[in-house]
């Protein structure tokens, strides 16, 4: 006799391997065996936390659990072991699991569960990172203060096959906090593809020429970043590959990202020869490759050809009418235009002698043609990097230039996304009129959603503003577009300081010693570090990264942290009390 179906409200454990195809193909008797010592772990864990394992096919797991509460706490610990016993792995074999939990209805057929919450719980498992436990809004609305662990809130997630969105929040356990919440899907199946622009190739014979090529890929990231149908990696990470041939599927590795474009640029008097080539950084395929010839004076025809050839190789996934529709120039004065692209090539240098060049070409813009939104914002934001690099003196005359050109770039660049969100970081940073700045953050995000600066400038306003969680995911985010931006140390600080505010010390310590593995000789990564060692009562070492930072800002005192950081005062006081506890005077 057949089985009688039973329907009932289950909290639902969906799991799978992350990358199991390839580890399969590299090592198939080695990764049936740790799979098979994994699955034992992570059966132990289920039992322990009276679940019981419903379904298993090849490298998954769906286990349904009497209570919400077990299958999160079950999903985080078996993280936690599974992640221990990869430690002793080689990284590129390890077996790591993606983990999805849902509350809902499931039929009960026989040992099986089927139905929309098993459905659910996949899709979710499916949107996880590696190691991380994503779980649905429904879950969080029962088991939200009774475990001991933080979420971020990853919004409505339209979510492969289901009619509806779900809401989704990812568990920040500690594996989770490693890596910048996914708030967005990495797959083109289903989900938006993601595409890094590569420094093309300066043909030109003459070294000078270089920024021409450099200004050609700005313009090509600048309007596929528009399209919110990508999720497009920023400029100063692209460009950590300039002057060297990387491995396509080590770039796609490196950037987190499906496709990049590669391409040269060859200039012989007044002609102009582009060859552009998009490669699947997956299979290390060609998708396309062109080449577009014409006149100096066509470029930005050429750059639209090019940009649109790309939209139109990923078609299905996006619209080149969207290209078309938000498209915009920085400036149609071509010497304008060549002063602004010498000058970013000289901010991005981060060095005293670099952005002092870089403010005397984008002033030079702003004298050819005022109404360049763009080289407003990028002055103000050199002014602060000048301020950063210890390079001003007038700390008071700083913050006032700064702010004018915020101004002018937002009074003339309203619709300029680029420009909007470079005046909202350099007023968030600044602690100017924080609530302004978050919407100008919030506007430039409706024009173009890859923007980097638009997510550090929200993320740093939530920490001011209290909301610490939020600020780790929109930092999050702002890196996961840039994640090798050289003035990343900045973001990664500010994310350990919001790791701090949300007690969770040693990661906060992991954090700020990965932005000073960028820069040793940044002060407040090292004033992070002294405080959340502080608080794990390792005092001694708390006392000698508080000594480094003396050593290199001898000014640092608790008055001075509290005029700088921008938190609420509960949090000011707890963060000033730490670098109390690790010798910080008044």
């Amino acid at each position: 006799m057949a089985a009688k179906a039973d329907r009932k409200l289950a909290a639902i454990l969906a799991a799978d391997v992350a990358g199991y195809s390839r580890l399969i193909a590299e090592d198939e008797s080695g990764t049936i065996e740790a799979l098979t010592h994994n699955r034992a772990i992570f059966s132990a864990v289920i039992q322990d936390h009276n679940g019981r394992i419903a379904n298993t096919a090849g490298d998954s797991v769906v286990a349904d659990f009497h209570t919400a509460t077990d299958a999160v706490r079950c999903a985080v610990s078996a993280q936690a072991k599974l992640a221990a016993q990869n430690e002793r792995v080689p990284k590129d074999r390890q077996v790591r699991f993606r983990m999805g939990v849902h509350l809902g209805d499931v039929v009960r057929h026989g040992d099986d569960i089927l139905g929309d919450g098993v459905n659910i719980a996949a899709r979710l498992e499916s949107i996880a990172l590696p190691g991380t436990v994503v779980i649905s809004g429904s879950l969080y609305d029962v088991v939200e203060g009774k475990v001991p662990f933080q979420f971020v809130d990853l919004g409505q997630k339209q979510l492969k096959n289901l009619e509806r969105p779900v809401r989704a929040y990812q568990v920040l356990t500690e594996e989770g906090l490693k890596q910048p919440p996914r708030l967005w899907c990495f797959s083109t199946d289903g989900g938006r593809p993601s595409i890094a622009v590569l420094p093309f190739e300066n043909l030109t014979g003459e070294a000078e020429q270089g920024y021409f090529a450099d200004g050609l890929v700005e313009d090509i990231i600048t309007a596929l970043s528009h399209n919110p149908m990508l999720v497009v990696i920023a400029r100063h990470s692209s460009f950590a590959y300039k002057g060297r041939s990387p491995n396509i599927q080590q770039v796609g590795r490196e950037l987190g990202v499906r496709y990049a474009l590669e391409g040269s640029v060859r200039k012989w008097g007044e002609k102009l020869r582009i060859t552009g080539q998009l490669n699947d950084t997956e299979t290390g395929a060609h998708v396309w490759a062109d080449r577009f010839d014409g006149l100096a004076s066509d470029m930005f025809d050429l750059q639209d050809a090019i940009t649109e050839r790309v939209v139109g190789a990923l078609d299905g996934e996006v619209r080149v009418s969207e290209i078309k529709r938000q498209r915009r120039r920085p400036t149609n004065d071509l010497t304008a235009y060549d002063s602004l692209i010498r000058g970013l090539g000289c901010f991005y240098e981060h060095t005293p002698q670099g952005t002092a060049q870089a403010l005397a070409h984008f002033k030079h813009a702003i004298e050819l043609d005022p109404s360049c939104a763009v080289a407003w914002g990028y002055s103000g934001a050199t002014l602060l990097l000048r301020r950063t690099l210890g390079c001003i003196q007038n700390i008071a005359e700083n913050a006032r230039e700064c702010i004018e050109c915020c101004e002018q770039a937002i009074l003339r660049g309203s619709d300029d996304a680029e420009a909007l969100s470079l005046a909202a970081l350099v007023q968030v940073c600044l602690g100017h009129e924080l609530v302004r700045s978050t919407e100008l953050a919030e506007r430039s995000i409706t024009l173009n959603p890859n923007s980097p600066f638009s997510w550090y400038a929200i993320g740093l306003a939530k920490l001011a503003a209290g909301n610490a969680a939020e600020a780790v995911a929109a930092i999050g985010r702002g890196i996961r577009l840039n994640p090798r931006d050289p003035a990343g140390y900045a973001y990664v600080g500010s994310y350990a300081l919001a790791l701090f505010v949300l007690k969770n010390y040693s990661e906060a310590v992991k954090h700020a010693e990965r932005a000073l593995a960028v820069r040793p000789t940044w002060a407040p990564a090292l004033r992070i570090k002294a405080a959340s060692l502080a608080k794990l009562d390792m005092t001694e070492a708390a006392r000698m990264a508080l000594l480094q930072a003396r050593k290199i800002d001898p000014h640092g005192s608790s008055s001075l942290m509290a005029r700088m950081i921008q938190l609420p005062s509960s949090d000011l006081e707890a963060y000033i009390g730490a670098l109390k506890l690790a010798g910080l005077e008044e």
